[in-house]
């Protein structure tokens, strides 16, 4: 982290007036706008709080944290904080957080210019809050991305749109700014006041270095992209959902919006260039509520493109790592084998951003191995490369230009196999997958136990799962005892007690299959618990992975009413009732 240079800050912030434009709360769901009006649902139980805050420091001097905080007063992403508004532990002490800035590259007026990206370091704000659920699990993997499958007759264009400093555009209902209050202080003066006196400053804006900064983020521009832009949910690339089947598919993370569309290669000249419906639906919405798009990152109906760190080629239907981070991974790679010590940091470094590359080819995942044991052992220090970590460390450099997803790929449906002999003198082919072990295909409608006709709603499977279909809760068992290719397979067993004269709940589990079920035990099916033979059944009854015990007392005959469970006299007709616990008591009055 930087020492902060407001030189640098400045130019990364939205101008003023393009900052804090819209209220967060206004474009996430009723849930997390719960949390967002009440910080205090946010907050572990205080048994989870640490004994002190831990400490967190602003990286600016006086002068230069005047100039961002008066900076960020006028774009509205700063406020001042009162006193008692600071958020304390259980021990009133104020839990104040830090800042400092991360190297941002950026291109100003066709040069490129090294400035800082601002970032909170809510590290001691973070550890009293859990991390609230919201859209963040929806976050796509660039690796699902190996899904996509282009036709040998298909091209492939990119529209992508990039909000400008997306966090810094979003406002937090005010209560959040005592919960973002900063450790240094700045003269009172910025916010109007008297100018011998010293404030605290907190932040307006969605915090980056906050625990749910994320999680809030991508909500609303989910909410941005699939709500009011209408784009189609069901085109999402999620890690909660399969693979879309639409012929474009939406990449929403954080602040961007990515559209991949695959057209016809003939069609491709005419479509390149030519922004889609849905792009132009995302860019109305944006406009409409004054959020600014980073027009440096705009794609159009492009060939080529970036996509998640990763470079995407329409035409050959390529993904792959982008140039700069190859060549920053190489640079590593290359100071590590020329040194041959190193940090546990620096091996952490390099493993990271080779991993990165190796999503594009996940099979490369597989060469590293002795590089984490010399990570273990540099935990006491810089450690000399052992000899198989260098070799990874040029292996990874050597099959770099491999490491790429080759969206046209696809599956051959000819299986070849030969044989490991010395000669390779057998070999067979296979075009369909064989059934399961011990499995069958049922044919025809007929119950496979008694070949009595299958009657809608009264089918049921094997509950081994061999493939056989029944139609009730007899043949099941006279299957399972005899034909059954599972017989010896264990699984689950249900029963039930007392269920009636139908046992609808024994016959739904029958349904759902991979779970066998005992015949019920019932006095209307001729089981009597009142006498020695039906105790002693009942207490043979084998154990179960789940039962169910569900008395219907009313349809007994007055002779065979229980006792009171309480006082133990016997219980006359009409004279008593199950309580919530399921005893059979006296009726009170």
């Amino acid at each position: 982290m930087e020492e902060l240079e407001a030189e640098k800050v400045l130019p990364c912030w939205p101008k003023p007036g393009e900052a804090g434009v819209q209220d967060a709360r206004d474009f996430v769901l009723p849930e997390v706008q719960a949390w967002l009006d009440d910080p205090s649902l946010a907050l572990l139980p205080r048994a989870a709080w640490p004994e002190k805050p831990p400490p967190s420091r602003v990286r600016a001097t006086d002068a230069q944290w005047e100039l961002i905080v008066k900076a960020g007063v006028e774009r509205g992403m700063m406020c001042r904080v009162d006193e008692n508004e600071v958020f304390r532990d259980q021990n009133g002490v104020p839990v104040l957080n830090g800042a400092g800035g991360v190297k941002k590259v950026k291109t100003i007026g066709g040069e490129e210019k090294t400035l800082q990206r601002f970032i909170s370091i809510l590290v001691p704000s973070n550890t009293y809050q859990a991390h609230m659920v919201a859209d963040d699990a929806h976050l796509p993997y660039l690796g699902q991305m190996a899904m996509m499958e282009i036709d040998i007759d298909e091209e492939v264009l990119i529209d992508s749109e990039d909000l400008v400093s997306c966090f810094n555009l979003f406002r937090l209902p005010p209560k959040w700014a005592g919960m973002c209050t900063f450790s240094k202080k700045v003269r009172s003066s910025v916010f109007g006041g008297p100018p011998d006196e010293m404030s605290y400053v907190g932040l307006q804006v969605v915090p980056m270095g906050w625990i749910n900064s994320v999680a809030l983020m991508q909500t609303v521009v989910r909410r941005l992209v699939f709500g009011l832009s209408r784009v189609p949910e069901a085109s999402e690339v999620s890690k909660l959902k399969w693979f879309p089947e639409d012929d474009s598919v939406s990449v929403v993370y954080l602040d961007s919006y990515d559209e991949v569309r695959r057209v016809k290669a003939v069609t491709r000249e005419v479509l390149e260039g030519v922004a889609s419906e849905r792009h132009k639906n995302f860019v109305r919405t944006c406009e409409e509520l004054h959020l600014p798009l980073n027009q440096g990152k705009k794609l159009v109906g492009a060939v080529r493109g970036t996509l998640q760190g990763g470079d995407i080629d329409g035409t050959t239907g390529t993904f792959e790592a982008s140039h700069d981070k190859k060549v920053n991974l190489m640079g590593l790679a290359a100071a590590l084998m020329g040194y041959g010590k190193a940090t546990e940091f620096e091996l952490r470094h390099f493993v990271g951003k080779a991993i990165f590359a190796m999503a594009f080819r996940r099979p490369t995942m597989s060469m590293l191995e002795e590089v984490f044991v010399d990570i273990g052992r540099a935990r006491a220090g810089p450690v000399c490369l052992s000899r198989r970590t260098v070799d990874e460390i040029f292996t990874v450099v050597a099959l770099l230009p491999l490491m790429y997803m080759n969206l046209r790929a696809s599956f051959d449906r000819q299986v070849t196999i030969t044989d490991a002999s010395p000669t390779g003198g057998g070999g067979a082919v296979a075009t369909e997958f064989k059934d399961e072990p011990d499995q069958i295909r049922h044919l025809g409608s007929q119950c496979a136990q008694c070949e009595r006709e299958l009657e809608e709603g009264r089918t049921y499977p094997c509950p081994a799962e061999c493939g056989v279909k029944l139609c009730g809760l007899h043949c099941i068992t006279d299957h399972r005892d005899g034909a059954c290719r599972r017989k010896e397979y264990i699984i689950p067993k249900f029963g039930e007690r007392f269920a009636g004269q139908n046992a609808p709940l024994t016959r739904a589990v029958a349904k759902l299959g991979g779970i066998e079920v005992q015949q019920p035990y019932d006095l209307l099916t001729g089981d009597d618990f009142f006498s020695p033979e039906g105790k002693k059944k009942i207490a043979e009854l084998e154990s179960l992975a789940a039962e169910h015990w569900g008395p219907v007392w009313k349809q007994l005959p007055h002779w065979q009413q229980p006792d009171c469970t309480f006082c133990s006299q016997m219980l006359e007709p009409r004279r008593w009732q199950l309580d919530d616990m399921r005893k059979s008591v006296h009726v009170k009055g």
